[in-house]
Order: C-alpha cells, then structure tokens, then sequence
C-alpha cells in the first residue's frame, strides 16, 4: 500500500495520521465483493485494521483491549 505508507512518513502516531493513511488506503486496495461481504465493507474492515494498528502504537493509546481495562 504505497500511498498509505507515504501519507505515514513523517507523521506522529495518532489521529490525523491515521486517517490520512486510511483515505489513502482507499487508493491502493481494490476489494472484491463477492455473496460474503460487499467491496465497501471488506475496504472499511482495512480501514479500521489500518486505524486500530496506528492507534495502538502511539505513545498516547488509549484502551483497545480488554486487557487493558482491566489495569485501569
């Protein structure tokens, strides 16, 4: 996914880097749709993977796990 790596270049884990890097996803992934899941949702499910990997590595993350409500 060369155009979401590149919005990622330079950019500060977190909440406007990911969505420039999800937009961007848009423009290198082409989903199918098939009887299983339309084009639109397999694209949204990348997103949100894309979304929720960047979320969790930036220094600031908030809570995504289980887990880690519990240490709250």
């Amino acid at each position: 996914a060369p155009a979401a790596e590149a919005a990622l270049v330079g950019a500060r884990p977190g909440a406007g880097g990911a969505e420039a890097a999800c937009a961007a996803l848009a423009r290198d992934f082409t989903p199918l749709t098939d009887m299983r899941a339309s084009a639109g949702y397999r694209l949204k499910a990348a997103q949100n993977l894309l979304r929720r990997f960047l979320m969790e590595i930036a220094p600031d993350r908030p809570a995504t796990r289980v887990l880690d409500l519990a240490d709250v």
